[in-house]
């Protein structure tokens, strides 16, 4: 149970430090910087610090022991798992280590041979079968329907929320600090929502409050700015958290093998989402 926790608050924490540090690089970058036409070089570089950050640690960064089984380098791919394995148990009394005499099968499945190009494209066609294949058709097009709304959704309420907030002294910069923060408590909630009550009781709770909380941010003319950021904070929060949650259920839904391709596909469908959704939102 803490590892969906941790799986939910981690991709999404770090999701949301990224909103917040672009806000305050674009605060410090138009308000700091001089002379006006090194403002957005600036932004450009303070936003390509963490890419550089990220390259200085994949020194550090272990190769996939399935990489390494594909290659057929096996004793790699057994030192890998051992290594994983003893960060894992390293403060659970009574663990079970790996066998001493482990070994390690790939299953090549229907694509013929791990070995050479042709073999690995048969597999990869393999997986896109499976995906739409008679046992997961219906499933692939609920999953990815979700991605692409959810996502559109998310982007959509991010372009709106702003002129929310704005109101708080005119200040862009801290109306966009302020609305990256507002997806925190979505995060929080999704953590403990998807054990107590599962993965698509929380997807429809998260929707659910999405859909009444922007209902709300409509009625600008009726109710009081206060009120209006209430909505605008559940509004956000409840999409950042139906977001994270469709990570982690997305991989759960499918066999082994086609998972990453299944996520890597959300993922993909949600991109094209997010951009309709800026292009009819600044038309």
């Amino acid at each position: 149970r803490s590892r969906d926790k941790k799986v939910i608050l981690s991709m999404g924490l770090l999701w949301t430090a990224g909103g917040l540090f672009s806000a305050a690089a674009a605060w410090i970058s138009f308000t700091v910087v001089r002379p006006l036409e090194w403002q957005w070089r600036a932004l450009v570089m303070i936003s390509a610090a963490p890419s550089v950050l990220i390259l200085g640690l994949f020194p550090w960064l272990i190769e996939s022991p399935r990489y390494h089984l594909n290659l057929n380098r096996e004793q790699e791919a057994l030192a890998t798992l051992t290594k994983i394995d003893s960060a894992n148990n390293k403060n659970v009394k009574g663990r079970k280590r790996l066998p001493a005499n482990l070994r390690l099968i790939h299953h090549s499945g229907k694509g013929g041979s791990s070995g050479g190009k042709g073999g690995n494209g048969k597999k990869v066609l393999g997986v896109w079968r499976t995906l739409v294949s008679k046992e997961y058709l219906l499933t692939t097009t609920l999953v990815m329907a979700l991605w692409f709304l959810n996502m559109g959704a998310y982007f959509g309420i991010c372009f709106v929320t702003p002129s929310y907030f704005k109101a708080m002294n005119g200040n862009e910069f801290l109306a966009s600090l302020i609305e990256a923060a507002a997806e925190i408590p979505g995060l929080v909630a999704a953590s403990f929502l998807v054990d107590w009550c599962g993965r698509k009781r929380t997807l429809m709770g998260m929707y659910a409050c999405m859909a009444v909380a922007t209902a709300v941010m409509s009625l600008d003319e009726y109710l009081p700015f206060p009120a209006l950021v209430v909505a605008a904070v559940f509004s956000r929060g409840s999409a950042d958290g139906g977001i994270m949650t469709l990570y982690l259920y997305t991989p759960e839904v499918y066999k082994t093998h086609v998972r990453n391709v299944a996520l890597g596909l959300g993922s993909a469908v949600s991109r094209v989402a997010a951009i309709l959704a800026s292009y009819l939102s600044f038309r």
